[in-house]
């Protein structure tokens, strides 16, 4: 069950705050994540002249979290009823991911990772195929990727490298599934959306940062800084979060899936892109590359907690290890379900 607690009061008080300016942009107080659910929370509830009540942040929340099941499945579209069940089962069986439920910035950036990250692949989709589509429909798929790798970003600027690497990921797997497609191109195209999305929340914190201290003395910077001189210390605190967590077992699945994946990959590129068009190859294609996407998701954020000062000043909580523990048991998963296709 959801917590209610100071840092789930301020979102509550920006749902319900009638002024608009750039100081909104991000949870008040500081940069640490962008306040868009909020702010769209407040026009969709006080349209009327409602007033925004924590039950109601708290189901639009549970809603979007769930919401994100949807296009997880249609990322394999052989396998979407398993794995929009593994999404679920994750989200609403592992005790520590109940924070996804939490006001906490976790739960809005999950569904708007997983969307962009379809999305992105809709329009490289798009792109492999564009004799057969109109320019009109092209832009809108690509202005969709754009949208919610922007709104990722902003509720996290830690989406950027995710989708970064996604990006490339997916470039990768239409270079399977349509080998005469112009690959050069859509590698580039690829990242557009992440170094797009990264501009743009970069131009928005500077925005906030200098609103904030034109009108209220203090810009309001989160303190964030290369953590070297503690790399060890912070590899031995990291590897005991992930040897707590409940299913630390599919972790090592997912870890070991994605080497298997990847080596599958390199080793019968050649039969995978022949073999494209038919069913199961293709269904094998949509399932590694849904076990590395979810496993690059859980890498990272692991890289940058090993490097973070603030993690280790906060002597890292479970809370950051949120997404790392989703995506990696869903790198484990989707492993599995490779042998199910």
């Amino acid at each position: 069950m959801a917590r209610f607690n100071s840092d789930s009061a301020i979102p509550v008080l920006m749902a319900n705050d009638r002024h608009w300016d750039l100081f909104q942009c991000f949870y008040y107080g500081q940069d640490r994540y962008g306040a868009w659910p909020f702010l769209l929370i407040r026009i969709a509830w006080s349209a009327g002249g409602a007033v925004v009540r924590w039950e109601h942040l708290q189901l639009a929340l549970v809603a979007w979290v769930l919401l994100g099941s949807v296009p997880f499945a249609r990322l394999f579209p052989a396998g979407g009823a398993l794995a929009a069940f593994f999404y679920l089962l994750l989200a609403a069986m592992t005790p520590e991911l109940r924070i996804l439920f939490d006001l906490q910035p976790y739960g809005w950036q999950l569904t708007t990772l997983v969307l962009a990250w379809w999305l992105l692949r809709v329009a490289l989709e798009a792109e492999s195929m564009a004799l057969g589509m109109s320019v009109p429909l092209r832009a809108f798929r690509w202005l969709a990727a754009f949208l919610f790798s922007a709104l990722a970003t902003w509720i996290s600027p830690l989406s950027g490298p995710m989708l970064l690497g996604l990006g490339l990921l997916e470039a990768w797997r239409i270079r399977l599934v349509a080998p005469d497609s112009n690959w050069p191109l859509i590698g580039v195209k690829s990242v557009l959306p992440a170094i797009g999305a990264a501009l743009f929340e970069l131009a928005l914190r500077h925005a906030h940062h200098v609103f904030a201290l034109r009108y209220f003395g203090e810009s309001y910077r989160t303190l964030l800084a290369a953590d070297w001189d503690h790399l060890a210390t912070n590899a031995k605190a990291t590897l005991q979060r992930l040897v707590e967590f409940h299913w630390h077992l599919l972790l090592v699945l997912g870890a070991s899936g994605c080497l298997a994946t990847a080596a599958l990959i390199l080793g019968w590129r050649s039969r995978l892109r022949d073999a494209a068009d038919g069913p199961g190859s293709r269904a094998t294609v949509d399932a590694c590359f849904l076990t590395l996407g979810a496993a690059w998701i859980a890498l990272i954020q692991v890289l940058i907690l090993l490097a973070s000062s603030h993690v280790r000043i906060n002597e890292f909580d479970v809370r950051y290890f949120t997404l790392v523990f989703f995506f990696g048991s869903l790198a484990g998963l989707t492993a599995l379900a490779k042998r199910w296709i």
